[in-house]
């Protein structure tokens, strides 16, 4: 129609790959989604929610992490920009399906360079030879880059399905209260470490949330070396909470050798992140759990303002209007502490 437009959509994981349909029909998905990207396409939003099957079973997902991993290849070589929305604590949540989250995270091989000198039955030839599989493609970094709350808790919603199960399953997690204002009930976890490391990650994303939807939303209005340095400190947010996830994960040892060593090979510790974890596993080691979580606390606050003071020291690439937005978020937010922030309620 000629409309010069700009847009975003959201979809499912299996809307451009499915077990269950022939190549054809991927082929067609495949030409659908490069025209919308030729008329307008900005972004695609896609609900991946989780890397774990099981979660994703529990979530009704209707699909397996092969599936999404597939999905998310065939989009990136198109050269689709992605973001994914993510769940990933649930009450039934166990350390193994934590550990499977942060492997999918952590990943590389999903979220690739576009292949434009192919052709959509060449890209679609080699998402579907190596479902399942790694794939030696180059690529655009992890799966943690896009999304944007990869630490957040599944809201257990009145009649929602997964009540039902829960309810079903192990209805001691269930703590009568209700939440009117989201209409969710409050429910502890089956496992006490996981719901300790749930409301970490909560006390986390509430403490970053007024400087990093800041930078967000200067970001779509910027261009240049603006757009570049906001770009750097959401991706260095990002990989910070990737990262806190982790540590939790390793102070509380709920991963085995193998998964550390996984994770290593994919993204390498960072130094004062690897002294983090050393301080608090000593401290968890005396039986002092509450201390060992408060100096983790206090260690990726510090990283954070450390971060964010770097964009400060740069602010004056800002317009003027920006700038003094900026200035204003930035000292109400640089003098508040992550212990002043109020926990989501799980137990």
């Amino acid at each position: 129609m000629g409309i010069k437009i700009s847009f975003d959509i959201a979809c499912r994981a299996d809307q451009i790959y499915k077990d269950s349909e022939d190549k054809d029909w991927h082929i067609e998905r495949g030409y659908l989604f490069k025209k919308l990207l030729e008329n307008g396409l900005s972004r695609i939003f896609v609900g991946v929610e989780s890397g774990s099957k099981g979660q994703l079973l529990r979530y009704n997902k209707g699909y397996s992490p092969e599936y999404v991993i597939s999905a998310l290849r065939y989009f990136s070589l198109l050269n689709i920009k992605l973001r994914f929305g993510f769940i990933l604590f649930d009450p039934l949540m166990t350390s193994e399906e934590l550990c499977e989250n942060i492997d999918f995270l952590g990943r590389t091989d999903v979220v690739l360079s576009a292949q434009n000198s192919l052709t959509i039955e060449q890209i679609f030839d080699q998402v579907y030879n190596s479902h399942g599989d790694f794939i030696d493609l180059p690529s655009k970094g992890a799966v943690f880059e896009n999304v944007s709350y990869m630490a957040s808790p599944l809201e257990v919603l009145i009649k929602s399905q997964y009540l039902s199960a829960l309810k079903r399953q192990d209805k001691d997690l269930l703590l009568g209260e209700i939440d009117t204002s989201f209409a969710r009930v409050i429910t502890s976890y089956r496992s006490s470490e996981i719901g300790i490391i749930c409301n970490v990650c909560q006390s986390w994303i509430n403490f970053a949330f007024p400087i990093v939807y800041t930078l967000k939303g200067m970001r779509k209005v910027s261009d240049g070396e603006t757009k570049k340095l906001l770009s750097i400190a959401i991706k260095e947010h990002r990989k910070l909470s990737y990262f806190l996830i982790r540590t939790l994960t390793q102070v509380f040892q709920l991963a085995d050798e193998e998964s550390l060593n996984k994770w290593e090979y994919q993204q390498k510790t960072p130094q004062e992140i690897a002294a983090i974890i050393e301080d608090a596993s000593i401290l968890l080691k005396e039986n002092n759990i509450e201390n060992a979580i408060i100096s983790v606390q206090v260690g990726y606050e510090r990283l954070l303002k450390n971060l964010i003071k770097q964009i400060d020291s740069e602010s004056c690439l800002l317009e003027i209007s920006k700038k003094q937005i900026w200035d204003k978020v930035y000292h109400n937010w640089h003098t508040q502490s992550i212990f002043e922030t109020k926990l989501f309620r799980q137990k």
